[in-house]
C-alpha cells in the first residue's frame, strides 16, 4: 500500500491557499463596507452643514453631492453583491478541500491500523510457534 502522507501534505496545502483567499475575499468584503460606512458618515455630516448654513446654494451644492455619494454607495453595493458570490464559491471550494483532506487522512488512518493488525498477528503466530516448540522440546 502507497503512503499517504505526500498527497496529505499535499491536500493540506490545498486548503491553507483556498482558506488564504477566502480571507482576502472577506478582507476585501470588509474594505467595502467601511468605504460605504465612510460615505455615509461623510453625507451626514455634510447635511448637517448645510441644515445650518440655509443657503440656496449650499442646497443645490449637497443635492449634487448626495447624489454622487448615493451613485458611489450604489456601485459599492454591486461591487459587494458580486464578492459575496465570489466568497460562496471559495466558501464551497474550501468545504470541499476539508473533505478531500479528510477523506485521504481517514484512508491513511485505516491502512496504518490494517499494518499494525497485520504486524500484531504476524508476531502473535510468531510467538506461538515458539511457545509450542518449546513445549515440545520440554515434553522430549
Amino acid at each position: 500500500m502507497a503512503d499517504l502522507e505526500s498527497l496529505i501534505k499535499y491536500r493540506t496545502h490545498q486548503l491553507d491557499e483556498k482558506k488564504k483567499l477566502l480571507a482576502e475575499l472577506f478582507k476585501e468584503a470588509e474594505q467595502i463596507e467601511l468605504q460605504k460606512h465612510t460615505l455615509l458618515e461623510n453625507l451626514e455630516r455634510e447635511k448637517l452643514l448645510t441644515e445650518k448654513d440655509n443657503s440656496l446654494e449650499t442646497s443645490v451644492y449637497f443635492g449634487n453631492y448626495a447624489e454622487l455619494i448615493m451613485t458611489k454607495i450604489e456601485s459599492l453595493d454591486k461591487a459587494k453583491e458580486k464578492l459575496e458570490t465570489r466568497i460562496s464559491l471559495a466558501q464551497e471550494e474550501v468545504r470541499n478541500a476539508f473533505a478531500e483532506l479528510k477523506k485521504v487522512e481517514i484512508t491513511n488512518d485505516r491502512r496504518k491500523e490494517e499494518e499494525k493488525a497485520e504486524i500484531n498477528k504476524k508476531i502473535s503466530l510468531e510467538l506461538d510457534e515458539i511457545g509450542i516448540e518449546t513445549f515440545r522440546r520440554a515434553e522430549k
